[in-house]
């Protein structure tokens, strides 16, 4: 089942820093959600996710877009998957009492030797579920809520086509037809936003 917006527990509410500009403020609005996600992920509470969002939102703001080209840095992404685990370790480390000194996980050093950690399967995961979310939210305009719905019933609630065929008053081949249709659509989207955001850089804003 795809996992979208509608399918995954929200961020609570201002927890991304809304005065960010540019291709920097994209970056912040894509990827909290996921460094929140992966946070989820490896045991933190709500809380605590939150804060290492914003600490590694903070540092890769303060010092990521100082050599985006750099390869002795390694990828955005790379250095971005490097610095949460590493803000993770240290609010996890505090044993209930998280609380990072300023900077702490946004440091030069910090993000100098990001190179060599590849984002394991639970941060690509959350990335790709971004994308599908973007993705989702971009699309969903250019069908007729008929076919959406078809998709929707189908794909992401799981349901049979003879089920959802029933409820909506459609043969179960058009069900599946529609269901193909939209999920196309999503492949195509996610193509082009992957493309889009390699251009996403930290150093503009």
């Amino acid at each position: 089942m795809v996992e979208t917006p509608h399918t995954r527990p929200s961020l609570p509410a201002r927890t991304v820093d809304e005065t960010e500009t540019g291709t920097r403020r994209k970056l912040v609005r894509f990827f909290g959600p996921v460094v929140y996600g992966y946070a989820r992920k490896r045991g933190l509470g709500g809380t605590d996710a939150v804060l290492v969002m914003r600490e590694v939102l903070r540092g890769m703001a303060r010092n990521g877009g100082v050599s985006d080209g750099d390869p002795d840095r390694g990828t955005r992404d790379n250095r971005l998957f490097a610095l949460s685990r590493r803000t993770i370790s240290t609010v996890t480390s505090t044993q209930g009492n998280p609380s990072l000194r300023s900077g702490n996980g946004g440091s030069k050093a910090d993000l100098v030797t990001d190179r060599s950690e590849e984002p394991d399967a639970d941060w690509e995961r959350e990335v790709t579920q971004r994308f599908v979310a973007e993705a989702v939210r971009r699309v969903e305009s250019e069908f007729p809520s008929s076919i959406w719905q078809a998709f929707w019933k189908s794909a992401i609630e799981g349901q049979s086509s003879h089920v959802v065929g029933r409820q909506l008053r459609m043969i179960s081949g058009a069900v599946w037809v529609a269901k193909c249709r939209v999920l196309a659509r999503l492949g195509e989207e996610v193509r082009c936003l992957r493309a889009e955001a390699e251009g996403w850089q930290w150093s503009e804003s």
